[in-house]
């Protein structure tokens, strides 16, 4: 994630993200993002998951982006830190 700051404003970036199912479910290994899109596209897959189970790792990806941005959206408005 980068955090861009200027002005008493900020925005936010999120690059490469990863994703790594949890143990035991498929394989512990880790997969980029895109591969489960081009899955529920139709596309050519990076990996050996079906487009359900793509669909719920975009999902939980999803989920935890949200969950980053109201933290730092959270602490962003918080009391300022004097360094």
């Amino acid at each position: 994630m980068q955090i861009d700051c200027r002005d008493g404003k900020y925005r936010y970036k999120f690059y490469d993200l990863m994703v790594t199912p949890q143990p035991n479910a498929y394989t512990n290994q880790d997969y980029v993002l895109e591969g489960f899109i081009n899955n529920l596209l139709g596309k050519k897959p990076d990996n050996a998951f079906s487009k359900g189970q793509s669909k719920k790792m975009i999902i939980s990806v999803n989920k935890a982006v949200l969950s980053a941005i109201e933290s730092l959206n959270k602490a962003m408005v918080a009391k300022p830190d004097n360094f």
